[in-house]
């Protein structure tokens, strides 16, 4: 298993592993309605292979909400599954993936089956408060696993510390792309480096 996204946020979607309830957490003292959640299932691949949706939902003040159970059943082999929790315009409020073991399936050693990813890089404008912002696509016909990105010297390849992304460590299915904001206190060059993807400089 391996979750993309820390369950700390005050609004977040998660699903339970020992059960497969997909549940809605609202720790702040607001309720909030009109949320929709949608699950998609992938194969090794990246190949969408279930879907689940509900819509219209209410997140009550200092709560959590069961939304409904994850079809998993049946599947073979390893697979990622996505939950995607976002408010009646699209925007997304929260979004977990999770690593799994299909029927019959004793380890994750199927993953070192996977090709190489491809990324490519563009530098957007930074954001309102100012941190630099990154979007990162897939290029590749197959899921870019794990990736991470660091700040790191120019020439030496050097970890600089600190940095601070918004995303530690992410999932980027076929042509998807995703954009990371982050904030440093020194300048230098954005390295990433993935399960099947080679640790290399993508913006200088």
């Amino acid at each position: 298993y391996y979750g993309s996204k820390k369950a700390c946020e005050p609004l977040h979607i998660q699903m339970n592993l020992h059960d497969r309830k997909v549940i809605m957490v609202n720790t702040t003292g607001n309720t909030i309605g009109n949320v929709n959640v949608r699950l998609s299932c992938h194969d090794i691949k990246g190949r969408t292979i279930r879907r689940q949706e509900a819509k219209g939902l209410t997140m009550t003040a200092n709560s959590k909400t069961e939304v409904f159970t994850a079809d998993t059943d049946g599947i073979e082999g390893v697979y990622l599954v996505r939950i995607r929790m976002t408010d009646n315009k699209g925007r997304l409020i929260s979004e977990n993936d999770y690593l799994m073991r299909g029927k019959g399936t004793e380890d994750f050693k199927a993953l070192g089956s996977v090709a190489q990813a491809k990324l490519k890089a563009k530098v957007l404008r930074p954001s309102e408060n100012g941190s630099r912002r990154i979007e990162i696509s897939n290029c590749s016909p197959h899921t870019a696993y794990n990736l991470k990105m660091n700040l790191v010297d120019r020439e030496s390849g050097e970890i600089i510390l600190p940095a601070y992304f918004s995303d530690g460590y992410f999932h980027l299915l076929p042509g998807e792309k995703k954009i990371v904001e982050f904030t440093c206190q020194e300048d230098g060059a954005v390295s990433i480096e993935g399960y099947n993807v080679d640790s290399h400089i993508i913006v200088r």
